[in-house]
């Protein structure tokens, strides 16, 4: 049968293994990041050594949707902001709060970009 393995999850974390080379972030920072993507795929549905189709994959991205309007209207933290949260934190080499054309640079070689096109990000 066809159907989205859990082994995807698992590989889109791997696929985050560039951020600890091109911007030298350390290994709690990539557990924070890791750990926030099983939280949030698991709520989808991807679950390790589990299939899911895309009726089953759709349904699980509607209701954690429909989780994360409960809990950013009830003051908690949504999934999506600990995963977008965890890169940031990442991208953040100097940990400033404030991401700096350097480290968009290395964000954007470690996604597979063009470093040299940092320079739009700042442009107005």
């Amino acid at each position: 049968s066809s159907g989205i393995n859990a082994e995807y999850g698992e590989e889109m974390i791997n696929n985050t293994r560039p951020l600890k080379v091109h911007c030298n972030a350390p290994e709690y920072k990539m557990e924070a990041l890791a750990n926030a993507y099983k939280e949030f795929w698991g709520h989808v549905g991807l679950k390790p050594g589990r299939k899911v189709g895309k009726t089953q994959f759709l349904k699980g991205l509607s209701k954690l949707g429909r989780e994360e309007l409960d809990r950013e209207a009830a003051g908690v933290p949504t999934l999506h902001s600990r995963v977008s949260h965890a890169l940031f934190d990442i991208i953040d080499a100097n940990n400033n709060n404030r991401l700096q054309k350097k480290e968009i640079a290395q964000w954007m070689a470690a996604s597979g970009l063009n470093p040299d096109n940092a320079d739009k990000m700042f442009q107005e």
